[in-house]
């Protein structure tokens, strides 16, 4: 199975993440980092909720971005290193949030514009895992988003007019 080695002890993740600049592309590497740790290992040096808490309170609002951002750039450029059980887990946590929402519909629009048939993935994760498929990859994580979307537009139906906004933007539309 994979490993992330963590470089950061609990404490050193604390205090950086209060150094840096909300908008500082160290920033954005130290989330990433700690994404990878919380997704792949089985003990994180600091959960997604953790680093979401910690983020809020450092930098307050302007937290969601650069959040967002990294959370979304682990799901769609990590391949293996990602986990969607705990994204969708981090996500339903914070479903009346529209920053949750809008993250799926990045990942969801990017898994989409991969074009990777479920199955090669199957197959390929066979291959991969030797057979032994862990739980977050043994399903279609474009469907996920599909689904997790109409969830929340069925709670929010407000939010589909920025939906289509945003997918414009993202080039769907």
């Amino acid at each position: 199975y994979l490993s992330v080695t963590m470089p950061y002890s609990r404490k050193d993740v604390l205090e950086r993440l209060k150094k840096f600049s909300v908008t500082s592309s160290t920033l954005y590497s130290l989330l990433n980092t700690c994404f990878a740790d919380w997704m792949i290992n089985p003990v994180p040096v600091i959960t997604g909720e953790e680093l979401l808490q910690v983020c809020l309170e450092c930098y307050g609002k302007r937290a969601y971005n650069p959040f967002m951002e990294s959370l979304i750039s682990r799901m769609t450029e990590g391949g293996e290193y990602t986990n969607y059980d705990k994204f969708f887990e981090l996500l339903e946590n914070h479903a009346e949030e529209s920053w949750a929402f809008f993250a799926v519909a990045k990942v969801g629009y990017s898994l989409h514009k991969a074009n990777i048939p479920f199955q090669d993935q199957l197959r390929w994760r066979s291959i991969f895992y030797k057979g032994a498929i862990p739980s977050d990859k043994q399903y279609d994580a474009e469907e996920r988003c599909r689904d997790y979307l109409a969830r929340n537009l069925s709670m929010h139906p407000e939010r589909s007019e920025k939906l289509n906004k945003y997918l414009e933007k993202l080039g769907v539309g």
